[in-house]
């Protein structure tokens, strides 16, 4: 997806590995990854067909399965369990945006990397580590200086 335009689709990833980012003053700031049984959505672009501000790329040679969503509106109209899936949606969206604000409120840098390797270990074998730096709001030489640090404490 690019940005300006309307996410028309909900993704979900059967293979490969996503990201979503915008662009700020030239830079890429990644906001979300998503790999294997993940939904990939600029959510608000799609719920409101509303211009998107983010980009979707795809990081590896990914296969996605996708809905519109007046098929979705459609199957939530027919069927209680597609309005249960739509709540599961919104719910875990949620939790995602909350997490992250959170995350940046509460945490330091550090303690973003720490818990982004306890609860997303795959990452770091398949995303650049540029994109996460981004994504943990710190510059790529923090990122190395960080890991480094953390690296000597654990030989400790």
């Amino acid at each position: 997806m690019i940005q300006g335009l309307v996410c028309k689709e909900i993704g979900f990833i059967n293979s490969g590995a996503f990201r979503i980012f915008y662009l700020s003053e030239g830079n890429e700031i990644n906001t979300h990854f998503g790999f294997e049984n993940d939904f990939i959505v600029d959510y608000d672009s799609f719920l409101q067909e509303k211009a998107s501000r983010h980009f979707i790329q795809a990081l590896e040679d990914s296969e996605l399965t996708t809905i519109n969503l007046s098929v979705l509106q459609k199957a939530y109209d027919s069927s209680h369990n597609w309005e249960r899936f739509g709540r599961i949606m919104a719910e875990s969206s949620f939790k995602i945006i909350n997490e992250r604000v959170e995350s940046f409120l509460f945490m330091d840098g550090e303690q973003r990397y720490l818990q982004l390797l306890k609860k997303n270990p795959q990452l770091f074998e398949r995303v650049p580590l540029y994109h996460i730096a981004s994504y943990l709001g710190i510059q790529r030489e923090s990122l190395s200086r960080l890991r480094r640090k953390i690296i000597s404490k654990e030989r400790l």
